[in-house]
């Protein structure tokens, strides 16, 4: 009888990690009137994102598996106060993910993203509130177990 394979890692989970890491303290979670906000998250808190605040929702798709690989489609989308800095923070996150294989510490362990490919590159998407603004973009990215 052979042994169980490990899970796959929680990709969407590892790149909010590294989005966290590697932007820090930008994106730190903040206090308002004594609760904790989060900057990056798979979901936003029940009043949405917070005007004039960076935010950054990272969700997924599943994708194509191997034995030993994943590949899930990973959404990306960056919203702010304004134009230029929902730009800014959305190009430099994809410059940082393009920029592959990264290691990112995640559930008490190294997570290594082997290759990023990109499906579509940081575009301005409209958002409910004109206060807002957002930009879209998505990649598959490949791990191992």
């Amino acid at each position: 009888m052979s042994t169980p394979l490990a899970p796959f890692p929680d990709i969407p989970a590892v790149v909010m990690a590294g989005i966290e890491a590697y932007f820090a303290p930008e994106l730190d979670p903040i206090d308002i009137d004594g609760q904790t906000a989060y900057r990056v998250a798979g979901a936003f808190a029940p009043e949405g994102p917070l005007l004039g605040e960076k935010f950054v929702r990272v969700s997924a798709l599943g994708g194509p598996e191997t034995l030993i690989t994943t590949r899930p489609t990973v959404d990306i989308d960056v919203f702010a106060g304004s134009r230029r800095e929902a730009r800014d923070l959305s190009q430099r996150i994809h410059q940082w993910l393009v920029r592959y294989p990264h290691r990112v510490w995640y559930d008490a362990r190294f997570v290594v993203l082997d290759t990023v490919r990109v499906s579509m590159s940081p575009q301005e998407v409209d958002w409910q509130d004109s206060r807002v603004r957002r930009f879209y973009s998505s990649y598959q990215i490949s791990a191992r177990r």
